[in-house]
């Protein structure tokens, strides 16, 4: 019989399934603001990660003999609801996607440097379509070989009551097209990991096609994806003097969202180090409205992002063209330390009435000039409050449409409390003991 003595939000945790103890993040540059992140990361977090819900089997670690594709397939297929793939010390190459569907299994390396898989073909190292068990994917380097492939997707497009639950931490994406993707209802965190310049986009978020903007999640809730202690770089000799990644493509955004997304940034470090005339980054952080054409919800509504919060960040960039661009929804921005090339700061719009291809989409109100509000439009269900970021300008670009003090405030939202820091799926107060109900084969 299993020993199940932690406990997370009520529920048993398995012990091979808790983290060991994790130092400070090592990068050969150390970058603006990366020693304050560290001192936050060097205290210990034990993970709970796999729950055991009533009535499901104990689960059970299996040990991969290699880190090679072949090797994590045949413990992946395996494996049951609620197992965890044991990746080990090793430097692979993978030229084919790992795909699970309809069971959540954990992938556990043998440390942030120790396990790295390369992909060297398009797509996705891991694509996942989990159950709602709690899952967890951590403790190696994914990288894209240069841009060519991504690093992990997770997903679940369907409208429903029970959310994706997962932890992603330790783990240094390198040179990703895009890094991390989820699509689904989710109460999650991706933390202390590491996004060293991607190609294409950091982190991108989509909601259940919409579901947020039904179930009306407020300020400082659980719901959505939590991105904390995080390191985000992207280093200027990857970069070519036409404006492109190793002559690829250019680096669009460090986060984008859409299709109700819920998602909070906080307590993260981000260094982007371009020199003027050199590589300038698009939208930093980009959060969709209701125009967007949402790719993983085709035949619904176009659903823009729900609620985007960014708090206790810091970040640097030495050129950008803008830092928010904020289409839609509600959030709080707040407590953030911004430096580096800011004219085009905290902006906010209502993009549709100005752009041909989203007339069709208007609910009438705003076709022409005065209507208010606009579907989805910031201020329509809640504000955004903007407060305490230093000297970062906040533009209104969409001023007939989007107040001040109606809108968006300068100030934090009435009675407002932060959601608990660090993540409780992060969190254990039991050391962690040596794996119980291995298989080796």
């Amino acid at each position: 019989m299993k020993s199940t003595t932690a406990h997370w939000d009520g529920h048993a945790v398995p012990h091979e399934l808790r983290s060991p103890e994790r130092g400070a993040v090592e990068h050969n540059k150390t970058g603006k603001g990366l020693e304050k992140m560290r001192s936050r990361m060097i205290p210990s977090f034990v993970v709970a990660t796999v729950m055991l819900t009533a009535g499901e089997a104990a689960s059970t670690t299996l040990q991969a003999k290699s880190c090679s594709f072949a090797d994590v397939k045949t413990k992946a297929d395996a494996a049951t609801n609620g197992d965890t793939v044991i990746i080990p010390k090793g430097i692979c190459t993978w030229t084919s996607s790992l795909n699970i569907t309809n069971k959540s299994v954990s992938f556990v390396g043998a440390g942030k440097t120790e396990t790295v898989i390369t992909k060297t073909n398009a797509g996705q190292t891991f694509s996942l379509s989990p159950r709602s068990t709690l899952f967890r994917i951590s403790d190696m380097t994914i990288d894209g070989n240069r841009g060519v492939a991504s690093g992990i997707l997770i997903e679940d497009n369907s409208v429903g009551t029970q959310p994706l639950s997962f932890r992603i931490n330790n783990i240094l994406f390198s040179e990703t097209y895009r890094s991390f993707e989820v699509r689904g209802y989710t109460k999650a965190v991706v933390d202390h990991c590491e996004f060293i310049d991607p190609y294409c986009t950091a982190v991108r978020v989509f909601s259940d096609c919409g579901g947020s903007w039904s179930r009306r999640p407020d300020y400082g809730g659980d719901e959505g994806l939590f991105i904390e202690d995080c390191l985000f770089r992207a280093n200027k000799d990857s970069y070519d003097s036409d404006h492109k990644i190793n002559g690829t493509g250019t680096l669009n955004h460090w986060t984008t969202a859409n299709s109700g997304s819920v998602y909070t940034i906080r307590h993260s470090v981000f260094d982007t180090d371009y020199e003027a005339g050199n590589l300038f980054i698009g939208d930093t952080f980009d959060q969709h409205g209701f125009c967007y054409e949402g790719e993983n919800c085709s035949g619904v509504p176009r659903h823009g992002g729900y609620m985007f919060n960014f708090y206790e960040n810091t970040y640097t960039t030495e050129h950008v063209y803008r830092v928010f661009y904020i289409r839609g929804g509600k959030g709080v921005i707040y407590g953030n330390s911004f430096s580096g090339d800011l004219n085009q700061g905290i902006n906010i719009i209502e993009e549709r009435t100005t752009k041909a291809d989203c007339g069709q989409e208007a609910d009438g109100t705003c076709a022409s000039t005065g209507g208010y509000p606009c579907t989805e439009q910031i201020g329509s269900d809640g504000a955004y409050h903007i407060w305490n970021n230093g000297t970062i300008p906040v533009k209104n670009l969409s001023p007939t449409y989007i107040h001040l003090n109606r809108d968006y405030f300068l100030s934090a939202p009435p009675g407002y409390v932060e959601y608990t820091y660090p993540h409780p799926l992060t969190l254990s107060n039991d050391k962690p003991l040596p794996p119980t109900n291995v298989a080796v084969h």
